[in-house]
């Protein structure tokens, strides 16, 4: 019983995650879109600005959640993404770096 128990509890705590990244990711999704406009959109994509709108109502939501559920995150084109390993070695190669030689990063009339 214990053990169904914790599995529930993962699954939910799980699908809250993807939740709430996919309604974060759909909020991005509604400004850019909103900045840039439908009709850019429809004239990328070559449909018309109508598809767009519906595409946007009924279906953006949906296809965020389940790519949140998939592991999925959506980031703008000109952001990085790092793995969780390649983002620890390099804060904690900074964190030496500073203790052992701040001049290389703030550089030498800054210290």
């Amino acid at each position: 019983m214990t053990k169904v128990s914790y599995q529930a509890a993962e699954s939910a705590r799980v699908a809250s995650v993807a939740s709430a990244r996919a309604r974060e990711s759909h909020a991005m999704v509604l400004q850019t879109l909103a900045e840039t406009g439908a009709a850019k959109l429809a004239s990328d994509t070559g449909v018309s600005e109508a598809t767009v709108s519906r595409w946007k109502l009924e279906r953006l939501q949906e296809s965020l959640e389940n790519l949140a559920h998939l592991g999925y995150v959506v980031v703008r084109a000109d952001c990085k993404v790092l793995d969780p390993k390649a983002y620890d070695f390099l804060v904690g190669a900074h964190i030496k770096v500073m203790q052992t030689a701040p001049g290389l990063i703030l550089g030498v009339g800054q210290l």
